[in-house]
């Protein structure tokens, strides 16, 4: 099987890293992963052991590097290098994301061996691997969300920690000193890692080719079925064939099955649904929804700031979130694991914050001059200075003391807007896959920042989608097999990781949609009521077992629930 993932950001690594680590070792399997931008000077960094950080581009590079275009020229609608202004300033990888990285990570000496096959039912083969020690080393632990409101008041403290780790006879507050449950980190760094160990993989027996195989540059301007009857009624194919992607050098290659891990402006999405409407249910471009403006990277030594914990504090003119994004020291003894490494570590010197509020237009701060420069305004453009403003007029009466500290340092330094990014969101989807075409991550489901949950998604669709192709494949004898046995086991293997993945993902856009329902302008009264609300829930949860749906979130046991949904596709093979 040739399999194209486009796009080399956090899923699509995770994606190819996944497959490596489930695929049968004994079929000729082709994964290539799409770039559009460079991936060049860090992999050359990643081999000069720079820890996945490029070195300063000169020349063409360097133009290219700070985004400088012609006069009258489009940027072609996207940044050229790997910053945050396109894959995001900090991310939260919770408990959940966590195991599956450490399951994922590459066999052998610093990971599974290949006599330790991946013991799916449970996961537990999960221990010491470069990847994980190297996330653990970069981020700072997150064991606590204190929930408080803009008043001042203190609302609620949830832990991060599923209670089935946690020990009776001990307080959260004392417990929570060894092994980690959640993770801030630069969004940059968790791609270095992830790109550290793609390259890793690539150059051992286990990546099906060398790293100048696996990771390629190319910017996807379409994706075409050869042959395709689709049932529109359904949104699937009744006959999938190759799969031709179309590059904007003019460059066209063929695939069995192509994996769109291509973002929130995903080309392999457009592609789909362009080439599918239902007659019945017309649906509209699946189009970004939302945006705000997220700060970061900025001198963490605020009054309010504690160690391990997220501070999520609600007004009535939206919501404010903040917390440590790096550690002092990233050299833990021996060799780290999730269960092992302090929950508690000296802060770094970086920290994440960010302000969500409601708005009626997508971009509530335009750019004042649209053809500034000759250029037309890019998807994230915004004027820093109107937001920086705004930013301050909502949020200066807030009783909190590391808010106010926070404001205090952008006021004094209006350098510091430069540090201010967009954050996007898509709607839901009817379906992630037609025919032998599929989206994952952002590109599927772009989830709302507030819930917490958007790169461990991401992780699980990785690790699903593996496990449900490595299913059907494994009996399948390469190349001996008939194509199109191999095309039927592939559809069969997307059906069942969007039974998998559709359902859970629904619930975690329904929580974030719930949450994100709390930044809206409100009254006092509403103001009072919300603060109720989120006491209450405190409450009742300590009361009625509210640890069920925290559980259900973090202690996810993704193998065995995909495990089950296989059991039940196949028992209806076999009875149809």
């Amino acid at each position: 099987m040739r399999i194209l993932i486009i796009g080399g950001g956090v899923c699509g690594l995770s994606t190819y890293l996944a497959l490596c680590k489930h695929l049968p070792k004994n079929q000729n399997h082709s994964l290539v992963i799409y770039e559009a931008h460079d991936l060049a000077p860090y992999v050359k960094a990643v081999a000069d052991n720079q820890d996945g950080h490029p070195p300063e581009p000169t020349g063409k590079a360097a133009q290219n590097e700070t985004n400088i275009a012609a006069p009258g020229k489009v940027d072609d609608e996207q940044p050229a290098a790997f910053t945050p202004e396109i894959i995001g300033s900090a991310i939260g990888i919770m408990y959940n994301g966590l195991k599956v990285l450490s399951r994922i990570a590459s066999p052998g000496p610093s990971g599974l061996t290949e006599s330790q096959a991946p013991d799916i039912q449970s996961g537990r083969n999960a221990g010491f691997s470069e990847l994980m020690a190297d996330v653990l080393r970069a981020g700072h632990p997150i064991t606590t969300w204190n929930m408080s409101a803009a008043r001042g008041w203190k609302l609620i403290e949830v832990s991060m920690r599923p209670s089935s780790m946690r020990s009776k006879s001990t307080k959260d507050s004392d417990q929570l000193q060894r092994g980690v449950t959640g993770i801030m980190i630069s969004r940059q760094e968790f791609w270095q890692t992830l790109l550290t160990e793609v390259v890793r993989v690539a150059t051992s027996d286990y990546g099906w080719g060398g790293v100048g195989q696996v990771l390629k540059q190319g910017r996807v301007t379409q994706v075409d079925w050869a042959e395709q009857d689709l049932d529109s009624s359904t949104a699937a194919s009744t006959q999938s064939e190759v799969v031709f992607v179309t590059f904007e050098d003019g460059r066209c290659e063929a695939a069995d099955l192509v994996i769109g891990a291509d973002g929130v402006r995903s080309t392999v999405r457009k592609a789909m649904f362009e080439r599918w409407q239902s007659p019945t249910d017309k649906m509209s471009k699946p189009s970004i929804s939302r945006r705000a403006e997220v700060p970061d990277y900025i001198s963490p030594r605020y009054e309010g700031l504690k160690t391990g914990k997220m501070g999520i504090v609600f007004g009535a003119n939206g919501f404010f979130g903040y917390g440590y994004s790096s550690s002092l020291h990233r050299d833990f003894p021996g060799r780290p694991t999730l269960d092992n490494v302090p929950s508690l570590v000296e802060p770094g010197t970086t920290a994440v914050w960010w302000s969500t509020f409601a708005s009626t237009v997508e971009n509530p701060y335009p750019v004042s001059d649209p053809q500034q420069n000759g250029k037309r305004p890019r998807p994230w453009d915004f004027d820093r200075i109107a937001a920086l403003a705004a930013l301050l007029q909502r949020h200066r009466g807030w009783n909190n003391p590391a808010i106010q500290a926070i404001l205090d340092y952008l006021e004094s330094r209006p350098e510091a807007v430069e540090g201010f990014y967009p954050t996007w969101t898509a709607p839901l989807l009817p379906t992630w896959h037609i025919g032998p075409v599929l989206l994952v991550g952002d590109a599927s489901h772009a989830l709302q920042p507030s819930s917490g949950q958007g790169t461990s998604q991401a992780l699980e669709d990785a690790e699903a989608l593996a496990i449900c192709l490595s299913h059907y494949y494994r009996p399948l004898s390469s190349p001996v097999t008939d194509d199109e046995v191999w095309r039927m086991q592939t559809e069969k293997a997307l059906k069942s990781f969007e039974k998998v993945r559709m359902p859970r993902v629904r619930e975690q856009y329904d929580r974030s949609q719930r949450m994100g329902g709390m930044k809206g302008n409100m009254s006092v009264v509403t103001e009072m009521m919300m603060y109720g609300a989120v006491k209450l829930m405190g409450i009742l949860g300590r009361l009625f077992g509210g640890d069920k749906a925290l559980d259900g979130l973090l202690a996810y046991d993704l193998p065995s629930e995909v495990l089950k949904v296989l059991e039940v596709e196949e028992a209806a093979d076999r009875n149809s």
